[in-house]
């Protein structure tokens, strides 16, 4: 059986009633919290996103002056990592074992 690891999926954390509220009254923010709470799938691999400063004020600064915001994120930084999915681990060692 062929997979195929070109699928990406995408995992939101934090609550899916503040993103939705967020995306019909102002998209950035929710756009915002969705990089900042959320998590990347892709094949085998999951990518990590992690703002090192305080979520509320880069949200404040999206709403109310954007440049400001950049600035934050260039001056905080932001923290980028991925690990190997388990599932996929336990599935590819199972497939080693019966070919």
């Amino acid at each position: 059986m062929v997979e195929n690891n070109n699928k990406i999926g995408f995992h939101y954390a934090g609550s899916k009633g503040w993103l939705l509220f967020w995306v019909i009254i102002f998209f950035r923010v929710a756009l915002i919290l969705f990089f900042l709470n959320g998590r990347f799938v892709k094949g085998e691999k999951t990518y990590y996103i992690r703002y090192n400063g305080s979520q509320c004020w880069l949200i404040f600064w999206f709403v109310a002056h954007y440049p400001v915001a950049f600035l934050l994120l260039f001056l905080n930084g932001v923290t980028f990592w991925s690990t190997q999915n388990r599932d996929n681990l336990y599935t590819n060692k199972e497939n080693l074992y019966t070919n």
